[in-house]
């Protein structure tokens, strides 16, 4: 196993992972059934905020997650399973950037029509529990990502 990277100890790193499952607790919570909100128009508009807000910070840390691991890359390195398994992790990055993104465009249409009077009661629903997977996926990359930078 490769040994940890200094630049875990990176303090704008460590502080943009905090941020994370922060906005990572409190979107799971909002998604929830017992998010506390009296509507789904409600849970959603926070939902689609917290996305708002967690988009660019998601997208800095794994930029910051790509130029600690090429900063450490040697191509002449013979650790063959910490590449691969590095390259698995940040191969996962645009995919859940991606999804998030077409949620939050998904909750911003859903919020249009509930506004607009529209039923969309079952569709909201539908959309919390689908982010609330997404949620659990972005956690469970967090996971890998801080498991693999600190190995």
């Amino acid at each position: 196993m490769a040994p940890a990277l200094p630049q875990i100890h990176d303090e704008v790193f460590l502080d943009e992972r905090r941020k994370i499952r922060q906005r990572l607790r409190r979107l799971r919570k909002f998604a929830s059934a017992e998010s506390g909100f009296p509507s789904a128009l409600g849970s959603l508009v926070a939902c689609a905020d917290e996305i708002e807000g967690l988009l660019p910070v998601l997208s800095e840390h794994y930029a910051h997650a790509e130029r600690i691991y090429f900063s450490a890359w040697d191509p002449d390195d013979e650790r063959g399973e910490w590449r691969r398994k590095g390259e698995e992790i940040l191969a996962e990055h645009q995919p859940l950037i991606r999804e998030l993104r077409a949620l939050h465009d998904s909750a911003r249409r859903v919020i249009d029509a509930l506004r607009a009077g529209q039923s969309a009661g079952s569709l909201a629903e539908a959309l919390k529990a689908y982010l609330s997977a997404c949620v659990q996926d972005l956690v469970e990359h967090e996971a890998r990502e801080s498991a693999f930078f600190e190995s």
